[in-house]
């Protein structure tokens, strides 16, 4: 569940995985030095579409990265970032 998008509060992470689970949406983002690859699963009916594009342009919009979570990334890839 979007583990890599968040805020500088907790508080923001709770938020995008209780409106991911809330639409029906399962989102799985993978990053090297050069592209972000999203993955998205969602419903098409019931809005879920519209919500899709509501997530996607939150984290378009002003993206930020968790550095705790980064720091993981570096460890389990071995790139010296």
């Amino acid at each position: 569940m979007c583990s890599c998008v968040t805020s500088e509060t907790s508080l923001a992470l709770l938020q995008i995985e209780v409106f991911c689970i809330t639409n029906l949406i399962n989102c799985m983002l993978e990053a090297d030095e050069e592209f972000i690859v999203m993955d998205f699963h969602f419903v098409v009916g019931d809005g879920g579409m519209q919500s899709l594009f509501e997530l996607l342009h939150e984290f378009l919009r002003k993206p930020m990265w968790d550095e705790a979570a980064l720091e993981r990334a570096k460890q389990v890839s071995g790139l010296a970032w």
